[in-house]
């Protein structure tokens, strides 16, 4: 008889529920915000955000508990659907695990991201107070899987903000995969790459990025040799977000024929 891998989230009680560190806890002198690291111990979080329109916290999550979701991950990776689309500078090769599928096999994350008190770090640190869990479940929680020198996850902005970025994996610069931002764009207005100036970061399992993907123009950096690197983006919507495009999730999840 087969067995039914689908769980109930309501089986996540309150107390089980992952927090990320209180913005007050975090000392912005071990986060970088910038291409250098902030200066003051004074600035804020919700400052340093205010100001890059993205902040990178690392150890925002216990070992252990990135150790355990690490497994989930990879016992999860089963349910992701590949995504190969070839259309010059739209390319975009990568397998992904969508939010009904999060939902359904994986409730401890799906119950994270939904928290008050998620949200509620969130809020704080973006200064919005009109942010919420996306209604978009496809969209809503993901789990991206890049593991060969063919991935490509290209320069774009969200569709809206906000995203925080939940890092399962180390990436080394020998393994390629980085995080490229080009923060203090106008909304939706793509730079010149030949002149911007590129953030680069390598996260180690258990960073958290937090940024505003309509403002950050980002894209995943070259993979150089097949190293697997598991990202898991949440996004947030803020009440005065614009629509999400049409075709938008054809694009990004429909798998080719």
């Amino acid at each position: 008889m087969a067995t039914n891998n689908r769980s109930d989230p309501s089986q996540v009680h309150a107390e089980q529920v992952p927090r990320l560190p209180k913005p007050s806890h975090v000392d912005p002198s071990a986060t970088t915000a910038d291409v250098q690291a902030l200066a003051s111990n004074r600035q804020t979080l919700w400052q340093a955000f205010a100001h890059n329109r993205f902040l990178i916290v690392p150890d925002a999550l216990p070992r252990s508990l990135v150790e355990n979701w690490r497994q989930q991950a990879l016992r999860t990776i089963q349910h992701a659907r590949a995504i190969a689309r070839h259309d010059g500078a739209h390319d975009l090769v990568y397998r992904v695990v969508t939010g009904e599928v999060i939902r359904d096999h994986w409730p401890e994350l799906f119950a994270f991201y939904q928290d008050e008190q998620t949200v509620r770090w969130v809020r704080e640190v973006t200064g919005d107070a009109g942010i919420g869990p996306s209604a978009r479940i496809l969209s809503a929680v993901n789990l991206n899987i890049m593991d060969s020198m063919e991935a490509v996850y290209r320069w774009h902005f969200d569709a809206v903000p906000y995203t925080l970025l939940i890092y399962l994996t180390d990436t080394a610069p020998e393994d390629g995969g980085a995080l490229e931002m080009i923060p203090g764009c106008g909304p939706h207005e793509a730079p010149d790459l030949s002149v911007a100036q590129i953030v680069r970061h390598f996260p180690a399992a258990g960073t958290v990025v937090l940024m505003d993907g309509t403002r950050c123009y980002h894209r995943v950096g070259p993979m150089l040799r097949a190293a697997l690197r598991l990202s898991i983006p949440l996004v947030y919507s803020a009440k005065n977000a614009s629509q999400r495009p049409a075709g938008l999730d054809s694009y990004l999840y429909e798998q080719p024929l």
